[in-house]
């Protein structure tokens, strides 16, 4: 049974019949969202001839754009535009314009060829390809007037999402969800028109789907742009920078601390001259009392504000209190 189920997936595999092509050749990806469903606005750089087609908007659309070159026949399907690239564009649908060190992100249909275990773990992709001519080309590119501008690799296994079959969205519209992936122009690149070749193999090496795009490159090299595709981890790398700044805020706090010490340090000195009535409250105070009424005794001594005393043969409705300049004055005397 194992040896029938093994020969069954291989003739399956082995005559799939696909077909997929490039849709964008400037795609502006800003967000995850960008990569799950493609944004006909972010579009800014068009495949050779996208004008002419019947259908061009609704992505993926069965417009005919899939070409093959067979052995031997040109990367292009399009003829070469002697009359010069412009004329192989129009303003709605327009080639595309990079500058050196630029990151370029492109998109494709998935046309039901991703493996993943919502469909088909068995889908074959044996690679995708990006070429690109030298300057200023006078003929559509091939094996000996291109170098390859980034080779993406195959995608091996189930779910993995990866070069061709990077097609994140793939199990909720397996026909028509949206691919992606990004490569860089060279920082050296010398400003002119350039040729590029989008080549995927699906089956085999000899299975073989081509479009071609043309461009522009001009400017002053992007030497800060990224050379991985996914934006969304770059707005991540920005959240430390918070927790940073955050930092001298609670160190600012600190010195509020250290300013409060003081004040429990003042707290000893209002204690102090609190126990100075306690003393006086004590032999000295009563002393001093009885050196203010002598032999009369004394009916209160009071010392909580200041010396306050009245002698036992005061009556108490015309009683004399001692206030402490009195005391004075007797001590000066017994002195």
């Amino acid at each position: 049974m194992t040896s029938r189920a093994s020969i069954a997936v291989f003739l399956f595999v082995s005559s799939v019949v696909g077909h997929s092509w490039l849709q964008c050749a400037d795609y502006r990806i800003s967000s995850a969202a960008d990569e799950m469903t493609f944004d006909i606005n972010k579009c800014k750089g068009w495949p050779r001839g996208w004008y002419n087609l019947n259908d061009k908007v609704l992505f993926g659309a069965d417009n005919g754009y899939n070409y093959q070159p067979g052995s031997g026949g040109s990367m292009c399907q399009q003829a070469f535009p002697s009359g010069g690239f412009p004329t192989a564009y129009n303003a709605a649908y327009p080639y595309s314009t990079y500058s050196p060190g630029q990151n370029v992100c492109m998109a494709w249909p998935t046309k039901n060829h991703v493996a993943a275990s919502c469909d088909n773990s068995y889908i074959p992709d044996n690679g995708l390809v990006i070429y690109m001519t030298a300057v200023n080309p006078t003929s559509n590119p091939t094996s000996s007037n291109t170098q390859v501008a980034k080779n993406f690799g195959k995608n091996t296994r189930a779910d993995q999402y990866f070069a061709f079959q990077h097609c994140p969205n793939f199990c909720n519209n397996k026909d028509k969800a949206t691919c992606t992936g990004c490569f860089v122009i060279p920082a050296n690149t010398a400003p002119g028109w350039y040729t590029f070749a989008w080549q995927w193999a699906f089956n085999g090496p000899n299975d073989i789907y081509s479009n071609c795009f043309d461009a522009m490159i001009t400017g002053d090299p992007i030497t800060n742009q990224p050379t991985s595709q996914p934006q969304t981890s770059q707005q991540q790398t920005s959240q430390p920078q918070t927790s940073q700044q955050q930092q001298p805020t609670s160190q600012q706090q600190q010195p509020t601390s250290q300013q409060q010490q003081p004040t429990s340090q003042q707290q000893p000195i209002t204690s102090g001259q609190q126990t100075t009535p306690q003393t006086n409250s004590g032999g000295t105070c009563i002393s001093q009392c009885q050196l203010a009424c002598g032999s009369r005794g004394i009916e209160t001594c009071d010392c909580s504000n200041g010396i306050n005393v009245k002698c036992a043969s005061e009556s108490a409705s015309s009683g004399w209190v001692l206030s402490i300049s009195a005391i004075t004055a007797v001590l000066a005397y017994l002195m």
